[in-house]
């Protein structure tokens, strides 16, 4: 048997589910982010839809356009992979990409955004100063005015009183985020702040996007339809791309059509449906095979009636689980070589 260990370890090693960062990691862990998500793009086969599409999201972008990009799967089909691989490409067009994450409301979102273009301009003093003051301005939640009010009544620290206000421990914890229309201008003047300083532009990246939406209340969807109007009433160099399964899609049309319909205005809206049929696998294998550089071995390793037979299985919902079957199928026939 020929020895192709070396070729076939990124394949071995390749994760059939990606997960996703959350905030909290993304503010605190940077480099650990950048460097897990690195690893996974070694082993990314970008089909010619998925590079077509995020060309001209990055072309949107630094033409001003705002736009909005949307991958909708099911678990396992490899929306989140996608998604990074489209922040990889952002970041080689020196765009300020911040990475795929979950969030539970847009103030979350907001917060990790700052966080990320402070990260990036941390040799910039004038630019951190401009950045701290549109926190001050459109960032700073009701919950931190009432505890500075609290404190000097009380006499009570700041500190402490925050954290009684927001302890989910407590029953009634207040957590009073910014209105939507500051995180709008929050958004569009970082833009500004960070296109001045030598990027194309921003791209911000809503993963697993069921998290925000939560159970479809009032609030979420009225916060959701001001940021989604208001970035499309705006021409900046800023994208937003969201992932989503079908149920919050089906969730979203019943609910806030309008707003599904706005996301998909800029005709970069894809139902991974539509490119995951039986012919999948052996497009699939043929461009690991290109990218491992295993040239006349290709059909050697894995002879096309395997790969026919595979597409047919990972084409039926009762037999597989699409694309996530196929990469475990492929690791397993790495590890045997």
């Amino acid at each position: 048997m020929i020895d192709l260990t070396a070729q076939l370890i990124p394949l071995m090693r390749k994760e059939p589910i990606v997960s996703t960062f959350d905030s909290r990691t993304i503010i605190s862990h940077p480099e650990e982010v950048v460097t897990n998500y690195d690893q996974h793009t070694t082993t990314y086969v970008e089909l010619d839809l998925f590079r077509d599409m995020g060309q001209r999201f990055i072309e949107k972008i630094i033409e001003s356009q705002t736009p909005k990009v949307c991958f909708v799967a099911r678990y396992g089909y490899g929306k989140t992979t996608a998604a990074i691989g489209l922040w990889q490409a952002c970041r080689k067009a020196h765009i300020l990409a911040v990475p795929p994450a979950g969030y539970t409301s847009l103030a979350e979102m907001a917060q990790t955004v700052y966080s990320w273009a402070r990260t990036a301009l941390h040799e910039n003093t004038d630019a951190q100063v401009k950045l701290g003051e549109l926190h001050s301005t459109y960032l700073r939640s009701s919950t931190e005015e009432l505890a500075k009010l609290v404190s000097k009544r009380s006499m009570r620290s700041y500190e402490e009183i925050v954290e009684i206000l927001t302890d989910p421990a407590l029953e009634g914890s207040l957590r009073l985020d910014p209105p939507t229309t500051n995180i709008v201008l929050f958004l569009e003047a970082l833009t500004h702040i960070v296109a001045t300083n030598g990027y194309s532009g921003v791209a911000v990246f809503i993963d697993e996007f069921q998290q925000l939406l939560g159970k479809a209340g009032a609030d979420i969807l009225t916060a959701l339809r001001s940021l989604v109007w208001g970035l499309r009433t705006r021409k900046m160099p800023f994208g937003l791309a969201i992932t989503m399964d079908p149920n919050s899609e089906r969730i979203l049309g019943e609910r806030a059509g309008d707003i599904l319909h706005r996301i998909k205005d800029d005709d970069l809206y894809l139902d991974f449906q539509q490119i995951h049929g039986p012919d999948f696998p052996r497009l699939l294998w043929e461009r690991y095979a290109k990218q491992l550089d295993l040239e006349e071995l290709t059909f050697s390793i894995v002879d096309k009636p395997t790969l026919e037979a595979l597409g047919q299985i990972s084409d039926r919902a009762d037999l597989s689980n699409g694309p996530r079957t196929v990469a475990n199928a492929f690791r397993r026939i790495a590890s045997y070589y």
